[in-house]
């Protein structure tokens, strides 16, 4: 999924700059009538790359809207409810198993559509138009199953064509993140509040995506269809139709993803949830809502101003976000979400933590360089803060770290619904661009075993208490005479995208990977220190990563999603051996009987420019 350029409609245009009367008279009319038509129902016109145009349908189904004349072939038109949910595309064209939901080069002032029926993930025109009236070429050809584009109600996640992948890239040196496309660059963040945690592992993309996904190709931008299942890059979670979900998919990351929010979920041990240790829709909820240090969702926006307004070579006055009532959680004036900075940037808020949550729904906006931020005035709820990097380019990436705090998480922040970012120009004009939420963690791993290297595993008593081994410093898990830890993990899960049988799903294909960077002395004193990854042996269900960086070493060999079944629990694991005494002394940290460590493991998804979503969690570990 990829940002893009959206207008406004002509009824909200006196909120935005108007069109030259020159512009204004080189367009076309598209209309229809959808029945059945819910309230609030939205139409987006949708072309190919740039500018679209949204409209809500009226009482009686009826909708209008004016496009330019440039970009009616190759425009689609998708259909958005009232509380911002996707609700699908149009179908224009359709014969046998092939059809198109784009249109061609069609000629005059106006496109009348006609009766359109609203079917569950999509419409059709009651009398589809004239195959030379379409596109039906290359990605335009849509792919139809009884009579039905096949990403219709499903988010896109659907296989059309090529190789599964895994999130293994090649990684960028030290300090470096991806540029979106195949390169390095210097930067990277992590999200504050211990559970961002997603930056600084940027890299250059590999494999080979699926249809037209090139970062070069037009079919990459968000009006395209690189599949040919229907569902608009914008919205599709599988872009390229191999399987895998953007969020893991390095082939997705360099092209169609490479400005998706990322999602970050960091527990400790003592605070983990995850499908097999318990965990239930209701306790899930609960913690994704919540907004301490270890608990609750993060959300994260990396934006470059480079690809959030392309050719403008003038600073963003700034950006923020807009909401539907759908979405309470940033709803305008009572917007539950929080906001804070980064592991590299400096406090949003003079006086303040960089971590520090501040309101959102207050927060309006910061100019940002390496070194002091400062406020912005206005009253643009729910900004983020332009950020100048040293050594980059002169123009800000805007971020923010947000915590959505939302009372009913998994009915608010669901995958597939569409936000708004709005922009300010230099000049005061403004404009809107969509984004999606993608599918997210909603649970961390779960320890499912440990014991000593050579020996035999001891599985872990659910649910936890605080004498559980590894909960706590004062109850640490001890690891064997050689200070090394075997452990069995289960995956994070998900939960099921439209079209999905089963509640949950395990994520495969992350890359994973241990770290320390903290002690506790034997006497009892409390030391942090640099990041230090440790080395890890007897891979279990992982292969090493031959290009490693500082946080991660290894990847699961799942590329795809597996549903979760409770009687296949204990072989659904992966596991591996820390040396967690060796770890320690790379990082010049005693390793004297009786210091204690914290140890994370840590799970990511594919390199996105200034992170990845991820998950993990922290265990207390003693040397003998």
């Amino acid at each position: 999924m990829r940002l893009r350029v959206l207008s406004v409609s002509i009824a909200a245009a006196s909120a935005f700059a108007l069109p030259s009367a020159a512009h204004a008279a080189s367009t076309v009319t598209v209309s229809g009538t959808i029945k059945p038509a819910a309230k609030g129902l939205r139409v987006m016109a949708l072309p190919t790359s740039g500018a679209a145009v949204t409209t809500t349908v009226k009482s009686n189904g009826a909708f209008s809207l004016k496009v330019a004349s440039a970009k009616v072939n190759g425009l689609s038109l998708q259909l958005v409810t009232s509380r911002g949910a996707y609700a699908g595309p149009i179908l224009l064209y359709g014969n046998g198993a092939k059809g198109s939901t784009r249109l061609g080069k069609v000629s005059g002032k106006s496109i009348a559509l006609g009766k359109i029926t609203a079917l569950k993930g999509y419409a059709k025109l009651s009398r589809f138009l004239a195959s030379k009236a379409v596109l039906l070429k290359g990605t335009g050809v849509v792919k139809l199953s009884k009579g039905a584009p096949i990403g219709a109600a499903k988010l896109g996640y659907v296989r059309t064509g090529g190789k599964a992948t895994t999130s293994q890239d090649k990684q960028c040196g030290p300090g470096e993140i991806s540029d979106g496309q195949g390169g390095c660059k210097s930067g990277g963040t992590g999200g504050g509040g211990g559970n961002g945690g997603n930056g600084g592992t940027g890299g250059k993309q590999t494999g080979t995506p699926g249809g037209s996904c090139t970062a070069s190709s037009v079919d990459s931008a968000s009006g395209g269809d690189c599949d040919s299942d229907g569902v608009p890059n914008v919205v599709d979670v599988d872009d390229n139709g191999n399987g895998t979900l953007d969020a893991v998919d390095a082939a997705s990351a360099g092209t169609t993803a490479r400005l998706n929010l990322f999602f970050g979920l960091r527990p400790s041990f003592a605070n983990q949830l995850n499908v097999y240790s318990g965990a239930n829709r209701a306790s899930i909820n609960n913690y994704l809502g919540a907004s301490s240090d270890e608990t609750g969702l993060g959300m994260n926006f990396f934006l470059d101003q480079q690809y959030l307004d392309p050719g403008n070579a003038a600073r963003l006055q700034n950006v923020w976000l807009s909401c539907t009532s759908g979405q309470p959680w940033c709803a305008p004036g009572t917007g539950t979400a929080t906001i804070s900075g980064l592991s590299d940037t400096p406090p949003f808020r003079p006086g303040t933590d960089r971590f520090a949550q501040l309101p959102w729904a207050t927060f309006y906006g910061s100019n940002c360089d390496t070194s002091a931020c400062s406020p912005l005035s206005g009253s643009d709820a729910n900004s983020l803060a332009g950020v100048r990097r040293s050594g980059g380019s002169s123009l800000p990436t805007w971020i923010g770290a947000i915590r959505p705090a939302s009372t009913n998480t998994l009915a608010s922040v669901v995958p597939g619904d569409v936000l708004t970012i709005n922009t300010r120009s230099a000049s005061g004009v403004i404009a809107a661009q969509p984004t999606t939420i993608s599918p997210y963690f909603v649970t961390s791993p779960a320890l499912a075993s440990y014991g000593p290297a050579d020996g035999s595993l001891t599985p872990v008593s659910y649910p936890l208490t605080p004498s559980t081994p590894g909960t706590s410093a004062s109850s640490p898990i001890q690891a064997d005479s050689s200070g090394r830890l075997k452990v069995r993990l289960w995956r994070p899960q998900r939960f099921a995208l439209p079209g999905e049988s089963s509640e949950y799903y395990d994520i495969g294909g992350l890359r994973w990977g241990v770290s320390v960077e903290s002690y506790t002395d034997p006497s009892g004193g409390y030391h942090a220190g640099a990041l230090q990854a440790c080395q890890s042996s007897d891979l279990v269900g992982v292969t090493a990563n031959s290009s490693a960086n500082d946080k991660v070493q290894f990847t699961d060999v799942s590329a795809l999603d597996v549903a979760t079944d409770v009687a296949q629990k204990d072989s659904r694991v992966i596991g591996f051996t820390v040396d967690v005494r060796g770890c320690l002394a790379a990082g010049g940290y005693p390793t004297v009987s009786g210091t204690k460590t914290r140890i994370t493991l840590l799970a990511q998804g594919a390199s996105l420019p200034g992170g990845a979503n991820e998950t993990g969690m922290t265990l207390e570990v003693a040397l003998p």
